[in-house]
């Protein structure tokens, strides 16, 4: 959602609660709406407290998705390099295939999945063969003989799985979302707390003006907070591809350093 749209409906939610309430004050009489007050205050306390106490706890349980899921980010990036250096002392030809393949798959995330999760494509993306299969098979075929080797293939397979595991949780955030219930209970929530101030009767027409406007304004506000925080890997904040791009510029360097020497 752009802020232009946020913007619109912003507008349109403060323009239509404003309307409703000189309705309700033009058509209701004074007297009538005086006896309301004390009890709809109280009634749009308790609700105010209930609902917000249920925001934070939606807005709480978000933010923790986003850090698990830049959590999972960074591991799958740290465990790849880590892999990556293993593989470097892989005897030939087992150690450049794996080098050549870790590179890829590290390109293939930022070029191809990434712009996937962003648009919430992830039928296409869980469907499709990954080049960490093929990763997985090379580390797998080689076959150790000293006994450093074989401390070599081990760390290697614990390596690979370890990116496996994070894979799949980077792939199960970009999924994850609130659900068409959380979001009912949000938006309901909002007008069963915004209807009973529409009854309450205020000498002053422009505080009451004022306090629709506040009142409408922070609850969109929320709203879109929410809306922003749901998908990690979109929104305003997101969680980029910046560890990979960061080993990615690493691997490079060394092949090309560990070029370099082996021309000279």
């Amino acid at each position: 959602m752009s802020l232009v749209y946020m913007f619109v409906i912003l507008v349109a939610a403060v323009g239509i609660t404003l309307l409703v309430a000189i309705r309700i004050r033009r058509s209701v009489p004074k007297h009538v709406l005086q006896t309301n007050n004390e009890a709809a205050a109280v009634y749009v306390a308790i609700l105010g407290v209930i609902y917000g106490v249920y925001l934070a706890f939606v807005i709480f349980a978000l933010w923790e998705q986003r850090s698990r899921a830049e959590e999972h980010v960074e591991t799958e990036s740290a465990q790849l390099y880590v892999l990556f250096r293993l593989a470097r002392e892989f005897p030939a030809p087992f150690g450049a295939q794996i080098i050549q393949e870790i590179l890829a798959y590290n390109k293939e995330i930022v070029e191809s999945e990434w712009p996937l999760m962003v648009k919430l494509e992830l039928r296409e993306l869980q469907q499709r063969s990954s080049k960490l299969d093929q990763i997985w098979e090379k580390s797998a075929s080689f076959r150790p003989v000293a006994p450093a080797d074989q401390v070599l293939y081990q760390q290697a397979l614990e390596a690979c799985e370890e990116v496996y595991v994070a894979r799949r949780m980077r792939l199960l955030d970009a999924e994850n979302g609130l659900g068409y219930f959380m979001w009912a209970m949000i938006i309901l929530g909002g007008f069963t707390v915004i209807i009973p101030t529409l009854y309450l009767h205020v000498e002053h027409f422009s505080f009451l003006i004022v306090a629709k406007t506040c009142v409408v304004v922070l609850l969109m506000l929320t709203a879109y907070t929410i809306y922003d925080l749901e998908r990690p890997f979109r929104g305003s904040w997101p969680v980029d591809p910046k560890p990979y791009l960061f080993i990615q510029e690493r691997m490079e360097r060394l092949m090309s350093e560990q070029g370099t020497l082996n021309s000279h």
